[in-house]
C-alpha cells in the first residue's frame, strides 16, 4: 500500500506556491499526494511536477460540480494530469439526510457524476467529516451513503471524523470494505474527550490495524492528513506522520 499526503495538510501559505509545496513532499519521501487545488497549474505542468518529484497522484479533492459542464471540465483536467480518483471533499448534512426528496436527489446527481467520470476512466469518491455520523433510522448517515451509492464509489474514510462522531473507525471500514478499502485518511485523534488532531504516533486510534486490514482488502492509499493550527509546524508533522506510518504500513 502506497503513502501520499493531503496537500491541504500543509497548510494555505506554503501551498501558495505549488511548485515548492510538492518538491517538500517529495524529499521528505512520500509516493505520492493528494491535491486540494492546483495552485494555477496546467494539467501537463501538475502531472510533470509530480512525476519530476517521484511521486504520483493517489487522487484530488473537487467539489460536485452542479453543472455538467463543470463536471466534464474537473473530469478532463484530472484525465489529463492523470489523476484517477476525485473526492468530494464536503457535502452540507442537508444535502445528504436521509430523506425525500433531498437524499435521493443527491445520490441520482452523484450517480450520473459517477456514471459520466467512467467515460473518463476516474472512479469519484467521498471524504467524510463528523456530521455524516449522525443516525437516522438506527444507521448513521455515513452508513446510508455507503449502503445507496453506485458499486464503483469510494469512500474516503476520515478515521479521525469518524471517531470525532463518536463511532468506532475500524469498524466501520471493516463493515464497508467494498467501498472504503481502496483510498484511507489517515488522521489521528489525541483522546476522545476534547477530541484534539495530532501527529499520528501520540493518538490512540489503532493504524496498524486499520493498515493491516487494507492491505488484506487490496488497500491502494494511505493517505495522511494533519489539520492546519492542531500543530505548531505542519512540515514536521508532515515528518513525522510519514516516519509512523512507514513504520505500520
Amino acid at each position: 500500500m502506497k503513502l501520499g499526503l493531503q496537500m491541504f495538510s500543509l497548510g494555505q501559505e506554503i501551498r501558495k506556491d505549488m511548485i515548492k509545496a510538492i518538491e517538500l513532499v517529495g524529499k521528505i519521501g512520500y509516493d505520492g499526494v493528494e491535491l486540494s487545488g492546483y495552485g494555477g497549474l496546467s494539467p501537463k505542468e501538475m502531472k510533470q511536477l509530480v512525476a519530476d518529484n517521484g511521486m504520483e497522484i493517489a487522487a484530488s479533492h473537487v467539489h460536485l460540480p452542479e453543472e455538467k459542464k463543470d463536471q466534464e471540465a474537473a473530469l478532463e483536467y484530472a484525465a489529463e494530469a492523470g489523476i484517477p480518483k476525485l473526492i468530494i471533499p464536503f457535502m452540507e448534512n442537508s444535502r445528504w439526510f436521509p430523506t425525500t426528496p433531498t437524499f435521493r436527489d443527491t445520490l441520482q446527481q452523484v450517480k450520473e457524476y459517477v456514471a459520466l467520470a467512467a467515460k473518463y476512466n476516474i472512479q469519484i469518491g467521498y471524504h467524510n467529516h463528523g456530521h455524516e455520523l449522525m443516525e437516522f433510522g438506527g444507521k448513521s448517515v455515513l452508513d446510508h451513503i455507503a449502503d445507496n451509492t453506485p458499486n464503483n464509489f469510494l469512500l474516503e474514510v476520515d478515521c479521525y471524523w469518524v471517531e470525532f462522531g463518536e463511532k468506532n473507525a475500524f469498524e466501520f471500514i471493516q463493515r464497508h470494505a467494498d467501498k472504503a478499502t481502496t483510498i484511507c485518511h489517515y488522521k489521528q485523534m489525541l483522546e476522545p474527550v476534547e477530541k484534539a488532531n495530532i501527529t499520528l504516533d501520540k493518538g490512540y486510534i489503532d493504524f496498524k490495524k486499520i493498515s493491516d486490514f487494507l492491505k488484506a482488502h487490496n488497500g491502494q492509499w494511505a493517505i495522511i492528513e494533519q489539520e492546519p493550527g492542531s500543530v505548531d509546524d505542519l512540515v514536521e508533522a508532515a515528518k513525522i506522520n510519514h516516519d509512523f506510518a512507514r513504520s505500520i504500513l
